[in-house]
């Protein structure tokens, strides 16, 4: 069969596996036939290559998984000597060689011609690690939890276990990176939260986790004699005297005004007085209160024996 320049590119039969192209006429040469067939295919120009060798400076890193790629696409891996070759079609690219515990390297502007290699070197880096550190304690009692995990991810992922201080450290982390935190433990709320680290250490401080709160259904507040207020609600099932469920825990927090001595409270449930509190000595301080109570309804109620309410601070 005769194939060349199709200057009828209507003008073609499919024979078995080969074709012909009529037409062709002239002193057309191989070449020109050649680029014919190309172009009318559209299957373009021979490529051309980008070669070259990677190095890595210090770090942990294995050569082999660099990755050397193009903005139009076009990737490879390196071999285990760091050397590298990637078939590209002519044109102009940038091409970065990339991994991860490593300051990415570019070169910009390289232009490939058809069926001629562009040698590119690369020189990687590696990212200087930090240790992320922090205790982590139950809330109420701050007893240090042992076993609890504490995840990082974000650029990369990475993992610890608190000691039975509370304790965690976590080595290797890649500096000037942010990262999502994760703590869990057992049946305790899980603490999440993000942290930006620098090029030093950082320190997370301690970690509190706590109990699962649920809060009440139907509180309301009702004042008696303009003086005292009483709260009333039903526990966070909204099952009310004793409807069944698991036990839940009351905590409150009262501020004391200038006249401490004056406030006193009670909390009272299915069963009658549960607890109670105070005259207090210290102007402004902060009573806390936890308590574990059964399923049912209660009501909490802070008196003030002057009868003007917890007024001035």
């Amino acid at each position: 069969y005769n194939c060349g320049v199709a200057h009828d590119p209507g003008d073609y039969r499919t024979v078995g596996t080969s074709f012909e192209i009529a037409g062709l006429g002239g002193n057309s040469s191989l070449e020109d036939a050649l680029e014919g067939i190309i172009d009318f295919f559209e299957i373009g120009k021979p490529p051309g290559f980008i070669e070259g060798t990677v190095t890595l400076n210090g770090g942990m890193g294995d050569v082999s998984d660099v990755m050397i790629s193009t903005d139009d696409g076009d990737d490879t891996y390196a071999n285990n000597d760091g050397s590298y070759s990637l078939s590209v079609q002519p044109g102009t690219y940038d091409v970065t060689a990339h991994l991860v515990g490593y300051y990415d390297d570019v070169t910009d502007d390289v232009t490939v011609n058809s069926e001629q290699t562009v040698n590119v070197d690369f020189s990687l880096d590696a990212i200087p690690t930090i240790t992320v550190f922090g205790q982590v304690v139950e809330f109420g009692t701050e007893n240090p939890l042992n076993g609890a995990t504490v995840t990082l991810s974000g650029y990369a992922d990475f993992g610890g276990v608190t000691m039975p201080s509370g304790n965690f450290n976590i080595a290797g982390v890649f500096s000037g990176q942010t990262y999502d935190v994760v703590v869990a433990y057992g049946n305790l709320e899980t603490f999440y939260t993000t942290i930006n680290v620098g090029d030093s250490n950082y320190d997370m401080g301690v970690i509190t986790l706590s109990e699962f709160v649920y809060p009440p259904t139907d509180l309301t507040a009702q004042i008696v004699n303009y003086n005292d207020v009483i709260l009333n609600w039903h526990s966070p099932t909204g099952e009310g005297g004793g409807g069944g469920g698991d036990d839940g825990e009351f905590m409150m927090a009262l501020l004391l005004d200038n006249f401490p001595n004056e406030t006193t409270w009670d909390l009272t449930g299915p069963g009658g007085l549960v607890d109670g509190g105070g005259p207090y000595d210290n102007p402004g301080d902060v009573i806390e209160y936890t308590n574990v109570l059964e399923p049912g309804d209660y009501t909490w109620t802070i008196y003030d024996s002057y009868g003007d309410g917890i007024c001035c601070l």
